[in-house]
């Protein structure tokens, strides 16, 4: 179980010229010039908004799993099972009187009344899972994996009000309809021991993935940004991975070691028809039917140091 709460206090300086307390005021000088020097007589009264809202979520999982490990022959074995997921997930919205937000197929923003925006959302998820391991050599191991995982949303991606970072920046709105993700996973992994001290890794993966979650820009009476599910995407990629132990060079190096992973991505995400009629009905039709899923990476560099001190056990 997890709860979030989310409190928004916020206030503005709302006036002030120079020796006075009118409008916004104006002064022009140097780059050197210390703003402070002109407007330090100016009366400038902190006023707080009323278009705040704060938000309470909770999240509740329950799972239970069942596992199996058979083996087949000496060098072979399965390991399978299935896990079930219970995901309940809320979120209460408490608002001032001036905040507004932008009700489902709405055109423009309207005020928020008292549980309009609320989210209240139950999902039941089956995780099956069976991964084959074989022990080529004594040196050499491969495994095969096939599974099936989840990416559930955040409470400020459920939660539709106005959200941004400061005062004029940009807008993020949550969408209470966002589903949770659905990820088919295929991995294929070497594991190689040339020596005790040096161990060598590659593998090759591939996600299919339903109702992937992606940020979208959209506009009613002011644009904003919001999360949306896309129909499906994928993401693929090959990873290296390399771990040596110093302690063989010199008996000063002795229980230290080094390492680093890289892994290449490639990912892509399809947009949904109803993004891409209202984008031709606009006149800007897309090239492609697919774009790079967000914030997906095109690399991931890693590079340890573990040093192990053995008549302590301490890593």
């Amino acid at each position: 179980r997890a709860d979030r709460e989310f409190r928004r206090e916020s206030f503005s300086n709302t006036g002030g010229a120079p020796g006075g307390s009118g409008g916004p005021g104006v002064f022009f000088g140097d780059f050197s010039e210390f703003w402070s020097d002109n407007f330090q007589p100016a009366l400038r009264p902190i006023n707080a908004s009323e278009e705040d809202a704060d938000y309470d979520g909770s999240i509740d999982i329950a799972a239970w799993y069942g596992m199996i490990e058979m083996p087949v022959t000496d060098s072979l074995r399965l390991i399978g099972g299935a896990r079930v997921e219970t995901t309940d997930i809320g979120v209460t919205i408490t608002a001032e009187d001036f905040v507004q937000w932008i009700p489902p197929g709405a055109s423009g923003p309207a005020q928020l009344l008292p549980g309009d925006a609320d989210v209240d959302q139950k999902e039941r998820s089956l995780l099956p899972a069976l991964t084959a391991i074989w022990d080529a050599t004594d040196r050499l191991v491969v495994r095969a994996a096939v599974s099936r995982t989840i990416a559930r949303q955040t409470f400020r991606e459920l939660t539709p009000i106005i959200q941004r970072e400061f005062q004029g920046g940009p807008i993020f709105l949550g969408n209470p309809d966002l589903r949770i993700a659905e990820l088919d996973n295929y991995d294929l992994r070497l594991d190689y021991e040339p020596s005790d001290s040096t161990f060598l890794s590659s593998s090759i993966f591939h996600k299919e993935i339903t109702n992937p979650s992606e940020t979208i820009q959209l506009f009613v009476s002011f644009s904003f940004t919001t999360p949306a599910n896309f129909p499906e995407g994928e993401l693929s990629g090959i990873e290296f991975e390399a771990r040596q132990d110093l302690s063989g060079i010199s008996d000063s190096l002795e229980g230290l070691s080094v390492g680093f992973n890289a892994t290449f991505i490639d990912s892509e995400v399809t947009f949904p028809e109803r993004q891409l009629q209202d984008l031709s009905s606009l006149g800007l039709g897309l090239d492609s039917t697919t774009r790079d899923a967000t914030n997906a990476p095109d690399l991931l560099l890693n590079f340890f140091v573990y040093y192990n001190l053995r008549e302590t056990g301490t890593q």
